[in-house]
């Protein structure tokens, strides 16, 4: 099995992957557009439906959280189960499958809502969250399958955007259309049936991709599958730690989205009509913060947006405490809330479909979905305890959850410190400093590589890591970690110390652990700055602890700060000149050298450092 599973893995990543302007992702992107638009047009319907004909101020928000809970439950219940087929089966056969299922729900929905039978309109919401958690595994784990790993990023971010336009217009369609039709809710279920056939028939579009195949049999006890897999990933602490945040995630999504429907009613007397644009609001800046966050990653995964994200996230959260007043104000604060959470969730969801051990992208989303859906219910939960038993207003509930998502964020920052930093890095340098990077994607997307650069101002280490997207571990001269109040910079950016040229067996060694764990190290062979950008005498021998660490060298040539405030040889020789907005700096990465070719080419190393081109 083991043999088999190794085979359709290798098969799978040997296939031609077409990318993100191809057909093929264009119409995985128009199916789950379709889909979301079908699945929120239709769960607003419900939830209006329920709350024009059923609430009262005692239980406002008790139909609401066991509507929620009912669409939840079969991701909780059958998440492993479809994560188990999506890599059995090619994922393409089973979003198709799960399209025509769409349809047969939807035609339910229809009969459901022309009885106004409201067991049977909860019975329609299980069968499609049942339908969504075949959809789920499939749809996310065929990107690392279809597209190359640099645009994955970009992909999801691209796929989250339509997703989130989708909701906005579902969720408008379906709060429009209950309103126009309150009175015979069951005309718009043809219009969703409709686009489930539109969905359906998109589906044939999407890339062919071989199975993955499965390494376990399947087990109908789905406690025992999720046990399982944890215990295969308990030494992956990266990936739990990944898949805590993204459930933690949809949480705070639940209860904001939850909480809405009770907040407009209760603290700003709106109808319907407003909770549409108040989602809408909202879903716009998910698309548009997942969108951004894809841009800003580029070809890699930016895991500094996760901390910025829950930042944002933290302070919006409580401006909804108090904004009930103004309508305007409580959508810029849902904007804001949105934006911030695609720019968390997209490096997360990146990361979790390309590391997913051993290929089984399926296995490790259906975890992924039943942990973060069974924290969906808990957030249903949350909601009914805190307004309903407590008492609280709605506003309140809203300050309960700002204050967990300030404390998930300190343990963000404690955990993440080194991307974060990385991420302020770049928007600083790039606020100061005009900066052209040339040859950035000669780092390598993943694993460790040796990173040599001239050394002219104490910035280097900060502009360099803002150039690129990886966290380079610098190996630093002691001297200015103690000397130049930056210690606390230095710290978080995990650097290196060293006391001479001369590298220590420990230091050695400390350097080699971390490119052990994949990071990009990097080392002024200088030792000390310069105040020319030509390279001065090297103290530090690039070959030797290329060869000692068994690393390939990627030149570095840094121009523009030579006489910049942050040049100790600049001020030793009172040539500073204070970094005005928009120096222009030039940061040029050259071609690399395998480990053990640097001792040979040194020559046309130098003439990289003083002319910036390596022939």
């Amino acid at each position: 099995m083991e043999e088999k599973l190794s085979k359709n893995t290798s098969e799978a990543a040997e296939l031609k992957k077409s990318g993100i302007y191809s057909r093929e992702f264009l119409a995985l992107n128009v199916t789950q557009f379709l889909g979301a638009f079908n699945d929120n047009g239709f769960k607003i319907s419900v939830s209006l439906f329920l709350m024009s004909r059923l609430m009262s101020q005692s239980n406002d928000s008790f139909y609401v959280a066991l509507a929620t809970a009912l669409f939840i439950l079969p991701f909780i219940l059958f998440s492993t189960h479809c994560g188990y087929f999506a890599d059995k089966y090619s994922k393409r056969t089973v979003i198709i499958f799960a399209k025509y299922l769409e349809i047969a729900v939807m035609v339910l929905g229809l009969f459901a809502f022309y009885l106004e039978n409201v067991p049977f309109l909860f019975a329609c919401l299980f069968l499609m969250g049942a339908q969504s958690t075949v959809f789920g595994p499939a749809k996310y784990g065929i990107l690392p399958e279809s597209v190359p790993p640099q645009e994955l990023s970009r992909a999801n971010g691209y796929m989250e955007l339509a997703t989130f336009i989708s909701i906005i217009l579902g969720t408008v369609f379906g709060s429009f259309v209950f309103t126009f039709f309150k009175d015979a809710p069951y005309l718009a279920s043809l219009a969703f049936v409709f686009i489930a056939a539109l969905g359906t028939a998109s589906s044939h579009f999407v890339a062919r991709v071989p199975a993955v195949g499965v390494a376990r049999p399947f087990r109908i006890n789905f406690i025992a599958d999720v046990v399982c897999d944890f215990k295969r990933i308990s030494g992956e602490r990266s990936i739990l730690l990944v898949i805590a945040a993204i459930t933690y995630f949809w949480f705070v999504a639940a209860a904001v989205q939850n909480n809405i429907l009770v907040y407009s009613k209760e603290m700003m007397k709106v109808d319907e009509s407003a909770v549409g644009i108040m989602l809408a609001v909202l879903s716009i800046g998910i698309g548009i913060g997942s969108g951004l966050a894809g841009k800003l990653s580029g070809e890699m995964i930016e895991f500094g947006l996760v901390p910025l994200g829950a930042i944002i996230m933290s302070a919006f959260l409580f401006v909804l405490q108090f904004s009930y007043v103004s309508m305007p104000l409580t959508c810029a604060a849902l904007f804001m809330i949105g934006l911030a959470g695609g720019l968390f969730i997209v490096p997360l969801d990146s990361f979790i479909q390309q590391k997913a051990p051993g290929g089984e992208t399926g296995r490790i989303l259906g975890l992924v979905n039943f942990t973060a859906n069974s924290f969906i219910v808990f957030s249903s939960l949350c909601i009914y305890v805190w307004h309903d038993l407590m008492r609280l207003t709605s506003a309140n509930v809203f300050t309960i959850v700002s204050i967990l998502t300030i404390a998930a964020t300190a343990l963000i920052i404690k955990l993440l410190p080194d991307f974060l930093l990385r991420l302020v890095f770049f928007m600083l340098a790039n606020f100061v400093y005009r900066i052209k990077v040339s040859g950035e994607s000669r780092i390598p997307f993943d694993g460790p590589a040796l990173i040599v650069s001239n050394h002219v101002s104490l910035a280097d280490s900060f502009l360099i890591n803002a150039a690129t997207n990886r966290h380079i571990r610098f190996m630093l001269n002691r001297y200015y970690y103690d000397n130049y109040n930056l210690k606390t910079l230095f710290k978080l950016m995990k650097v290196i110390l060293i006391k001479e040229p001369v590298l220590s067996e420990d230091e050695i060694a400390a350097a080699r652990a971390a490119a052990k764990e994949g990071h990009v190290i990097g080392v002024y062979p200088e030792f000390v700055t310069n105040a020319l950008e030509n390279a001065g005498e090297f103290k530090i021998d690039p070959a030797r602890l290329s060869g000692e660490l068994n690393l390939d060298i990627i030149p570095v040539r840094i121009e523009g700060m030579k006489s910049s405030y942050f040049s100790p040889a600049a001020r030793a020789a009172a040539k500073i000149k204070l970094p005005g907005l928009f120096r222009k700096v030039n940061i040029v990465f050259g071609p690399a050298l395998k480990a053990g070719e640097a001792e040979g080419n040194f020559e046309k190393l130098m003439e990289f450092y003083k002319t910036g081109r390596y022939e």
